[in-house]
Order: C-alpha cells, then sequence, then structure tokens
C-alpha cells in the first residue's frame, strides 16, 4: 500500500471520529507529523496537493481547539528525473549574471541599488482545482477562508518571503453539499442496499456518486457504476442510490468499505467514473469533487446469495422463515421480539416483504400494524396503525407501487384498502358488500378480487365496478388469483357452523367450472400459488391438530406436506432476491 493511501485512510477514519464527537487532537497533531514526514518521499504534484489539502483541513480544526496554526509546509519531495536539472542550472546561471552586473555596478560608483526577490525569479505558484477535495471549477469568488499571516521579524537585511499558497475552498466552504443521511459509522449493512441522503447548491447536470474504498485492498476507490443526476438546484434535495458492496466469492470473506460522496461536474468526468467502476483508481480523476468529510465507515459480513422461487411462512413464536418449495434450507429471517409478524407477502422484486404485526401495550390491548421490511428481514418500516383495526392479508401489486389488504374490527365490518407506498396514501374501496375482505390482485394490476358475504367478486379499481364472480350455496373466502391470470384458489365451507370442514378449492375463469383439491377432515385455508400456477401451498390442521404447511398440484393430485414439521403457518410462494448471513 502506497504511503498516500495509507495516509488518506488515516484521513478518512480521523473524519469519522470528528463526526462521532471524538476528542482527536491529539491524533490530529500526529497525523498532521506524519503527513509532513512522509511527503517527502512523495513526487506527484497531484497527490501533494492532496495532502496540503487535508493538512488545511486539521490545521483550521486545531486552530479551533488551541487557537494556533500549526506547521503545515510539505518537505522538499524527491527530485523526479528530469523535470528538475534544467531548473537548477539556469538558476545558477541567472546567478552569475546577477553578480557580474552587481560587480560592475560596484566599480563605476553608481549609487543605483538593485533588490532582486528570488522568489519571483522561480515559476508563480499557480492554484489547481485538484479533484479530491476543491471546487474552484465551479466557484467564482470562493468563500472566506483563513489564511496564516507569517510574522515578519525587523532585520537590516533584506529577507525571501515564501509566498503562501492560497486556501484551497473545500466544498463546504463554496456551499456545496451532499451528504449520506441512512448510514452512519459502524453500522453493518446488505451487500446490496439503497443509499439516501440530501445535496444543496449543485447544479443541474451534475451527477452524485459513491466512492467504495474496501480497506482489505488498501483503500483503492472502486466508485458505484450507478449515479444520481442531479434536476434541481438551490435548496437541499434529496437523492439515493443503489449500490452493491461485493458479489461472488468476495461475499465470503468480511469486508469494511469507507463509503463517500462524491460529484461529477461534467459528463466526461463521469464517464471516468463509470469507468472504474471495476478496475478503480488511487486518486479520484481531475475535477471529480470528493466529500471525505462526509465518509461513513460500515461492515459488510459474510453472506449467501439467494435468488430463487421460495417459501415464505410464520412459525407460532412469530418467526418469520424461508425454504425452498421442497422445505430443505430452512432459515429464520427475523426475529419479532415485540411484535407478532404474520401474512407475509413477497414483492414483485422478490427484494421486500409486507407483513402485518402485533403489539401488547401497557392495557393488555393488541394493536395492529402494516409494515415493509427488505427480504433479509432488516429495515423495518410500519406503513400504518390505528387502534382497534385488525389488518390481513397484504398482496403487493404486480407493478409493485400499491399494497392492497382488508382490514376491521373484531365486531364490526371489514373493507378492502389500497397503499400507494409513493404517496404514502390509503384509500378504501366502496364495494357495496358487507365483510369485504382479502383482496388480491389480477395480472395486470387494473382489478382485485376479494370476497364479501355470500359470495366472491372482483372490483375494477379504474371505474369501480363490482362484479360477482363466483356464488354458491356455502361460503367462500380467501381468494387467491394463479400467476397466469386463468384461475382463483380459495376456501370453501357449506356453512359457517363451528364444525363445517373446509378445503381448498379452484375456479377456473375462463370455464366458470369449481374443482376442489383437498377433502381432509382437518382445516385446510390460507392458499397461494406457485409461479408457475402449477401446485397450490396452503395451510392444514390435519397433523396433530397443530398448524402445517402443505402442497397439492392443480388437478389434485401429489398432495404432500412441504415442511417437514408444525407449528407453521400463512405461506406465501414469491420469488426472492436476498443476501443472507451465513452463521
Amino acid at each position: 500500500m502506497s504511503s498516500l493511501l495509507n495516509l488518506q485512510i488515516e484521513h478518512a477514519k480521523l473524519l469519522q471520529r470528528q463526526q462521532a464527537g471524538e476528542d482527536i487532537l491529539q491524533d490530529v497533531g500526529d497525523y498532521i507529523r506524519r503527513v509532513v514526514a512522509a511527503s517527502s518521499r512523495i513526487a506527484s504534484p497531484h497527490e501533494r496537493n492532496q495532502l496540503r489539502a487535508n493538512l488545511r483541513y486539521w490545521a483550521t480544526y486545531v486552530l479551533e481547539k488551541e487557537g494556533t496554526y500549526p506547521n503545515v509546509e510539505l518537505a522538499p519531495g524527491p527530485v523526479e528525473s528530469g523535470a528538475l536539472v534544467p531548473f537548477i542550472v539556469s538558476s545558477s546561471i541567472i546567478a552569475v549574471v546577477v553578480f557580474v552586473i552587481l560587480l560592475l555596478i560596484a566599480v563605476v560608483g553608481g549609487s543605483i541599488r538593485i533588490m532582486i526577490n528570488l522568489a519571483q525569479a522561480s515559476s508563480a505558484a499557480t492554484f489547481t482545482a485538484v479533484a479530491y477535495q476543491t471546487q474552484t471549477a465551479i466557484a467564482a469568488t470562493p468563500s472566506a477562508t483563513f489564511t496564516p499571516t507569517p510574522t515578519a521579524e525587523p532585520t537590516s537585511t533584506p529577507t525571501i518571503t515564501p509566498t503562501p499558497l492560497p486556501p484551497t475552498p473545500t466544498p463546504t466552504e463554496a456551499g456545496l453539499l451532499v451528504r449520506l443521511t441512512n448510514l452512519a459509522n459502524g453500522l453493518d449493512v446488505q451487500p446490496i442496499m439503497v443509499l439516501a441522503g440530501t445535496y444543496a447548491n449543485l447544479q443541474p447536470g451534475w451527477s452524485i456518486h459513491i466512492l467504495l474504498q474496501p480497506i482489505s485492498l488498501g483503500g483503492r476507490y472502486y466508485p458505484a457504476p450507478q449515479f444520481f443526476e442531479v434536476r434541481r438546484s438551490g435548496e437541499p434535495q434529496d437523492w439515493s442510490l443503489e449500490i452493491k458492496l461485493g458479489e461472488g466469492a468476495q461475499l465470503k470473506k468480511r469486508e469494511q468499505y469507507i463509503v463517500t460522496p462524491a460529484i461529477a461536474l461534467t459528463p466526461a468526468q463521469r464517464a471516468a467514473l463509470v469507468g472504474a467502476a471495476n478496475t478503480g483508481f488511487d486518486l479520484p480523476p481531475p475535477g471529480v469533487i470528493v466529500f471525505s468529510q462526509n465518509a461513513v465507515i460500515v461492515t459488510r459480513e459474510v453472506f449467501q446469495s439467494i435468488n430463487e422461487v421460495r417459501l415464505l411462512y410464520v412459525t407460532v413464536d412469530t418467526f418469520l422463515y424461508t425454504a425452498r418449495l421442497d422445505g430443505t434450507d430452512a432459515r429464520r429471517l427475523t426475529d419479532f421480539p415485540t411484535a407478532r409478524g404474520i401474512d407475509p407477502g413477497l414483492s414483485p422484486s422478490g427484494q421486500r416483504i409486507v407483513y402485518v404485526g402485533s403489539r401488547t401495550d401497557a392495557n393488555g390491548e393488541t394493536i395492529y400494524s402494516l409494515w415493509i421490511m427488505d427480504s433479509a428481514g432488516q429495515n423495518r418500516v410500519m406503513l400504518l396503525e390505528e387502534r382497534g383495526l385488525l389488518y390481513e392479508r397484504p398482496l403487493w401489486s404486480p407493478d409493485g407501487r400499491y399494497i392492497a389488504y382488508s382490514a376491521g374490527s373484531a365486531d364490526g365490518d371489514y373493507a378492502v384498502y389500497v397503499y400507494d407506498t409513493l404517496t404514502r396514501e390509503k384509500s378504501i374501496l366502496e364495494t357495496g358488500k358487507k365483510l369485504s375482505r382479502f383482496p388480491s390482485w389480477t395480472t395486470n394490476g387494473r382489478s382485485l378480487v376479494f370476497s364479501a358475504v355470500a359470495n366472491s367478486n372482483t372490483i375494477n379499481l379504474d371505474s369501480l365496478v363490482v362484479t360477482s364472480v363466483l356464488d354458491t350455496p356455502g361460503e367462500e373466502t380467501q381468494p387467491v388469483v394463479s400467476t397466469d391470470g386463468r384461475r382463483v384458489a380459495y376456501v370453501y365451507y357449506p356453512d359457517d357452523s363451528p364444525g363445517s370442514n373446509r378445503d381448498i378449492y379452484v375456479f377456473n375463469l375462463s370455464t366458470s367450472k369449481t374443482q376442489p383439491l383437498t377433502t381432509d377432515p382437518g382445516l385446510d385455508q390460507w392458499p397461494t400459488w406457485s409461479p408457475d400456477s402449477r401446485t397450490v401451498y396452503f395451510e392444514t390442521y390435519r397433523t396433530s391438530n397443530r398448524p402445517s404447511i402443505w402442497a397439492v398440484k392443480i388437478d389434485g393430485t401429489g398432495e404432500h406436506q412441504a415442511v417437514d414439521s408444525v407449528n407453521h403457518s400463512r405461506p406465501h410462494v414469491g420469488k426472492m432476491v436476498v443476501f443472507l448471513p451465513i452463521p
């Protein structure tokens, strides 16, 4: 690992500790001394300018804490072959010529005095917008910054006063802001996650990027290939990006990352970042502005990637599990220590789960709520909670935007609702039917099939026209549309007497014919379809009078227990895209 990379990693760690409120004054002083010493081994002007930017940042920190501005002048760098020799030769020649001229003037006896400022004899110091922690290219008038004034001691002879380098304005000093808001130091994170934050004073056409520095790779930068294009400027705005922290064999090894936001000002800078996603770079491309003061250090543990059709179910002790369709590879996704989780449903992308939660308040009353989380059981967000209202079987719309569910009171009526995950608003569907429950989406996402008193119905979400789908002398409930949209599986029972047996039936929407799938005396309920629409999974009490999960083909054959144990309920089948930690 190069000296610069070591110093950059140390710089980022100090920034994290500063943000955490730690007292790092002594460590900052040590860091400044190490940078100054190490600068004698660094020749690249680009890298030396980066070190100067770091030192100015920490010198200002020391000034705020102690009231003194430390020495942050870099040590002379190593001579690069062929780079400085011409300057040395020309300087020697100039010195000889000046000496001869002075000698001639002295001989002639003239009274003219000539003073040559040797600082002006060398090339004038230039101010370059270094790509890492500067932004002079976008600020015509930089904000005022602290410039230490050298103290001149009285002397009778002329002294050489080096012209101090102008302080490089940082993004913060120029009013630019790019900040992470959903990530903090020390967090354990998933291999795929959505970063969110705010930005201010960026110009339309610029883009926000995320730079990843895996510690095991020496702190080399790997930009995320995705970026957020700025559309509006001025007041703070929100941004978000999905990033990936490792894939394939990389997931088998624990890794720490420095996550840093950055901005590209031009299409060329943006292309350079995207193009370096796999190869990485030691320093960001020229012109790219990096907000190292807003960097965050996170840890990604060892994970297994799952991308397949799987079964979700709930145990009686409130754990949410997933397993393959044959019941193997059963894994607990989450434990709800303070809230029971039931009725899980996978989003079309397979990356999120909606479920019904419940908790008991101080008075012993059970309060139900509607939640979503990622498919690994993390990042839980409560959507709705209303005292006295029971939520039932939430299901995602085919486009992943809406969630349909039913809700009602224990001693009152039920209704069908639709929740918009973008606007965070809910709408009640006026079906005109009593006990409207258990909505299920049609494949085009334009209608819902639901059960009501005495029959099953469908409601068109555009016209809100309710059409009766099935009406028999018995009771039909818990309808669910097959993935191919051709059939509806439902629970049928002759009457609502306590001893009435409940079985799983299938209704063909094309032929209007019904067919029983189960005939066991045990209670069968909560049907769900496999993605190929050939198998129905369901909950049954036919084993030891405790719930278990079984499956049956749509022709009524192949009935078997899908999960080899009991006390499992509320099955749901869908594609699952998730990274699960390896114990």
